[in-house]
């Protein structure tokens, strides 16, 4: 699924590059179809927009996310050497568990969430207690789902607040509607929990699993009933079978403020993705997930500014000149060449990066004739580097076959 690339011209101490072959492991293509299925036209491209605006980007200065999309999906870090790598070197295995837990959320999806726990509120409450509660949304994401919810439930202004702030007025023996998008690990609502008084708290959520809900309700005397509009689905048993109860204990020690550990759904909603988390074994630490719906899917990746540049194999001039494994990729002083399937690596530096990218956009002619003039040298002398260049690059296989390589 993922190798380290080794350079044969490189320097070794300075660049390190890992690829992630999506169209050999299924559970990484089945990520791509994920996205598909969501009218995404270029999928791995996408991603990569995605995964270049999440938090654990933020740690990989200098990184650079390449990919190609045809003929086989690859994508490829390129990163220098020193810094903290672990976070890049642990993605593949994270997105391959990712993937069969990806559930990207529509605002159709949403809108119906809302409906079927709007009907679960009603069956919940009275009608008296229904037209005396207040609803309180946990932010961020819990002020959509709270509006949604407001309007399926015919709630007046008035009586709609956010935790932590002046509102809505009502006594405090109301019945309190504690709204959020989602109930993953309930820290954020064991936080809000906190903020309330009053004896009368119904928790309501979009999408939720089951045993969380109940693992609230068990742990919280003041929460009369913990409801979701959608169950989130647990893929814990199929992932990790046999090792499932110990990951469970792990995770419950290693977040003593969650209610339950649970394996869930990774539910990505129109206006952002929940703070799900995983481990870093170099910090010993709890960190935020890396992002995986594209920002045409997600507000909040959206308006996020990406801190990895992303680059397109599939958008540089001449890509039919290469190999269908090879990816270039630019830095910021040279060409790199990976063959994805051999897990090599050429770096092109100065005139040679200039003269390939000539040669990639107009061939070999156009290329001489080109580099000669801005260097005022031998044309002649330039053809010859060239032709031994591509002669080098074509014994490593990185050049496609045929009259027009």
């Amino acid at each position: 699924m993922t190798a380290e690339v080794a350079f044969d011209r490189a320097d070794p101490e300075s660049l390190s590059a890992h690829v992630l072959d999506f169209a050999s492991d299924p559970r990484l293509r089945l990520l791509l179809r994920t996205l598909e299925g969501r009218d995404q036209d270029r999928p791995l491209l996408g991603l990569a927009e995605a995964l270049s605006r999440g938090p654990p980007a933020v740690g990989s200065s200098g990184a650079i996310i390449a990919v190609r999309e045809t003929p086989h999906p690859y994508l490829v870090f390129v990163h220098p050497e020193g810094g903290d790598q672990q976070r890049l070197t642990h993605l593949p295995v994270l997105l391959a568990t990712a993937a069969p837990r990806f559930r990207p959320c529509s605002w159709a999806d949403a809108e119906d969430a809302a409906a079927a726990l709007a009907a679960k509120v009603r069956s919940t409450l009275s009608t008296a207690d229904l037209d005396a509660a207040r609803l309180l949304a946990i932010p961020r994401g819990g002020l959509i789902a709270a509006g949604l919810l407001a309007y399926a439930l015919d709630v007046p202004h008035n009586r709609i607040g956010v935790i932590g702030s002046q509102g809505p007025t009502a006594p405090d023996s109301s019945p309190v509607i504690l709204v959020d998008d989602c109930l993953i690990s309930g820290v954020r609502l064991r936080g809000a929990l906190r903020e309330l008084h009053g004896e009368s708290i119904v928790v309501a959520t979009l999408y939720s699993h089951p045993e969380v809900r109940s693992a609230v309700e068990t742990a919280e005397a003041r929460v009369a009933a913990c409801l979701g509009g959608e169950d989130l689905r647990d893929h814990g048993e199929r992932l990790l079978g046999e090792d499932y109860p110990a990951w469970k204990a792990l995770w419950m020690r290693r977040v003593p403020d969650r209610y339950a550990a649970v394996l869930t759904d990774l539910v990505a909603f129109p206006w952002s993705e929940p703070d799900v988390r995983v481990w870093n074994d170099r910090t010993q630490t709890v960190e935020p997930h890396w992002w995986l719906a594209p920002p045409s899917l997600c507000f909040r990746t959206r308006l996020t500014e990406p801190t990895m540049e992303v680059q397109s194999a599939d958008d540089h001039p001449g890509i039919e000149r290469l190999s269908p494994s090879v990816v270039p990729v630019r830095t910021a002083d040279a060409m790199v060449l990976i063959d994805c399937q051999e897990r090599t690596g050429v770096l092109l530096r100065g005139t040679a990066a200039e003269l390939w990218e000539e040669w990639m956009a107009g061939g070999s002619a156009t290329a001489a004739r080109r580099v000669a003039e801005r260097y005022q040298v031998d044309e002649s002398r330039v053809r010859r580097d060239l032709d031994g260049a591509l002669g080098d690059l074509r014994g490593k296989g990185m050049l496609a076959e045929g009259p027009g390589a």
